[in-house]
């Protein structure tokens, strides 16, 4: 019986030092890989407005989807196919409707839930033109550059801010005329991380 009641005492006696040394170990916690990080993809969509040079031409819709693959936490490779729609100012009825494939180096910072970021690339541009009922079309060659910021909503979703210059030498062909080809986008969106 004395054996019984040592071996509850000293239970006893133990249970509140276990107690103290389970609080004071570290708790162990899975790594949490950092968004974005090397390795990590995205895919994105977004809607705004397009800003042309030429005078001839009123600022209209712009819509965009892209993929994006990380390089690193901070640099990444993305491509994107974007296009908008433009009238004429004198002739409400004509259009001209560039679509635009580019690719562009990004850079973020990471600024806890912003990442302000800033972008540099190529693009093919095709323009089609629509004037009295006549259609025509053009293509080239050009650079964007721009930035923006991502704001998380999750680990893996973000809303996206962006103002891009589409810098492109050189007019396009119409039917009727040659015009100015370069133009602005501001558009705001959506980024899902995998």
């Amino acid at each position: 019986m004395w054996k019984s009641l040592a071996i509850v005492a000293l239970l006893i006696t133990l249970s509140p030092v276990s107690a103290w040394a389970q609080r004071r170990a570290p708790a162990v916690r899975p790594r949490v890989r950092p968004v974005p990080s090397a390795g990590m993809n995205a895919v994105g969509i977004s809607a705004g407005v397009a800003l042309p040079s030429e005078e001839l031409f009123s600022k209209g819709p712009t819509l965009a989807v892209s993929a994006e693959h990380y390089f690193s936490a901070r640099v990444s490779l993305r491509g994107q196919l974007s296009g908008a729609f433009w009238h004429f100012t004198d002739f409400e009825e004509d259009t001209s409707r560039p679509v635009a494939v580019t690719g562009d180096v990004v850079y973020n910072w990471e600024r806890g839930t912003w990442h302000p970021y800033v972008m540099a690339g190529v693009g093919f541009y095709k323009f089609r033109f629509k004037e009295a009922d006549f259609d025509a079309s053009d293509s080239a060659i050009g650079l964007n550059f721009g930035g923006g910021a991502e704001y998380f909503l999750s680990r893996h979703d973000s809303l996206t801010g962006e103002v891009t210059v589409h810098a492109i030498s050189g007019d396009a062909t119409g039917r009727f005329a040659d015009y100015g080809t370069s133009y602005w986008t501001i558009t705001g969106g959506y980024k899902k991380y995998f």
